[in-house]
């Protein structure tokens, strides 16, 4: 990949890490989008649509920072301005993400559990850019203890759209 591209990379994990780290019961979506706000505005970029004037380098950050799951894929509450109260048990996708008509775009998404101790992400995927590097010991890592709690093992390759499916 191209240097910008692995810079959006990191900026997107490092956003995906702090808005996760916000998760937090009592807190609001809005308050975890706003870490995330601060940590890509914090790595150099933006927020928002291009302007009509903007060239195609221009990158940002183009919607809200993730969504409740449940009987819907995109559910309230939304991790997003104005996003309400979070309360024990919701489930979450956390999926920042910059994009550029030049450079492409990186999104780089988990679900999260809300408990009272705290967030308990789901994935069990690397987010480095080559998935190579951790490949030997994904397959050989114990689940989780949410994964057991699922009946799931981890398996290479898997996709959050079966997480969605599993969990509805």
């Amino acid at each position: 990949p191209s240097p910008e591209l692995v810079r959006m990379h990191a900026a997107v994990v490092k956003a995906k890490d702090e808005a996760i780290a916000a998760l937090r019961v009592g807190t609001t979506g809005d308050a975890v989008h706003q870490a995330t706000i601060a940590s890509i505005t914090g790595s150099g970029y933006v927020m928002g649509l291009p302007p009509a004037d903007a060239d195609d380098g221009f990158i940002s950050m183009r919607h809200g920072t993730g969504h409740g799951i449940g009987l819907d894929v995109h559910e309230p509450i939304l991790l997003s301005d104005g996003g309400g109260e979070i309360m024990a048990n919701e489930v979450f996708t956390v999926e920042p993400g910059l994009y550029s008509a030049r450079f492409g775009g990186v999104r780089v998404e988990d679900m999260v559990v809300v408990t009272t101790a705290g967030p308990k992400n789901l994935n069990c995927l690397p987010d480095h850019l080559d998935w190579r590097e951790g490949r030997l010991s994904l397959l050989s890592a114990p689940p989780s203890l949410e994964q057991k709690d699922f009946g799931i093992e981890p398996v290479a390759g898997f996709s959050y759209v079966l997480w969605h499916r599993i969990l509805l």
